[in-house]
C-alpha cells in the first residue's frame, strides 16, 4: 500500500505560516520533502532560536534513558558549587519550573553593548552563566510554578554537557561537545557550506524568545 505524500499537509502548514518567507519540511525514513515560500530555498539558514530548548530536553530524556543522569538529579550535582535553598533538579530546568528568572542577571547589559539585534548571548560566556547563577535568587520554590525561562534552558544545556564529561559551552549550545555521536544533534545538519546562504531571522528580535 502506497503511503500518502506529506506534501498536502505541508502546503497547509506553509500557507498558515506568518511572515514574508517560510520553509517547512518533513522526513520519513529516506524520504525528504521541503516546501518554501518567499525569498528562501532549501539551503537557506534559519535562526533556530528557542527550538534548541526542545533539543536540550530531548538530550536529557536520552541521557536519562541511558542511565547517565536522572530527572530528579540536583543540578548542582554537576556544578562546581552547591546551590543554596531547596533542591533544583534537571526536570525543573527542562519544564521551566525551577524558579529562575527568564534571563540571567547581567545578560541585558552585555547585549546592549553588543549583539542586541543579532545574538544577545554572543558575549555571555560559561563563566558569566555561573556567576549569574550564584547571584540569582529563585522567584518561586522549584516545582511550584511554571515560568518560561531562557536561563533554565541555558543552564540545563551546560549541566548536561558537564554530566556527559564535556566542557560545557552554553552560548554555543552543548550538543556537539556533550554528545558527538548523537544522531539527533541539530548542529550536524546546520554546518554552513561556501558560499554561505543568507540567514533568516537573526535581526528580527531585540531579545531572545
Amino acid at each position: 500500500m502506497t503511503r500518502p505524500s506529506p506534501a498536502a499537509p505541508l502546503q497547509s502548514l506553509l500557507a498558515s505560516a506568518p511572515g514574508p518567507a517560510a520553509a517547512v519540511a518533513a522526513a520519513r525514513g529516506a524520504e525528504r520533502t521541503v516546501l518554501c515560500r518567499g525569498p528562501v530555498g532549501e539551503s537557506t539558514r534559519f535562526e533556530t532560536g528557542s527550538l534548541t530548548k526542545t533539543f536540550t530536553a530531548l538530550l536529557l530524556a536520552e541521557l536519562t534513558a541511558r542511565g547517565e543522569v536522572g530527572y530528579g538529579d540536583r543540578a548542582d550535582r554537576y556544578l562546581p558549587f552547591r546551590l543554596p535553598g531547596p533542591p533544583l533538579t534537571l526536570l525543573h530546568l527542562a519544564t521551566h519550573t525551577s524558579g529562575l528568572p527568564r534571563l540571567p542577571p547581567g545578560l541585558l547589559g552585555r547585549a546592549v553593548r553588543g549583539g542586541w539585534f543579532s545574538n544577545p548571548y554572543a558575549g555571555f560566556s560559561e563563566d558569566d552563566l555561573l556567576v549569574s547563577l550564584r547571584r540569582t535568587r529563585l522567584r518561586n520554590r522549584p516545582g511550584t510554578r511554571v515560568l518560561y525561562s531562557n536561563f533554565d534552558g541555558g543552564l540545563l544545556g551546560h549541566v548536561l554537557a558537564r554530566a556527559a564529561g564535556a566542557p560545557g559551552a552554553t552560548t554555543r549550545r552543548c550538543w556537539p561537545s556533550a554528545s558527538p555521536a548523537r544522531s539527533a544533534s541539530p548542529t550536524r545538519t546546520a554546518t554552513p557550506t561556501a558560499p554561505r546562504p543568507p540567514v533568516i531571522g537573526t535581526t528580527a528580535r531585540a531579545l531572545p524568545c
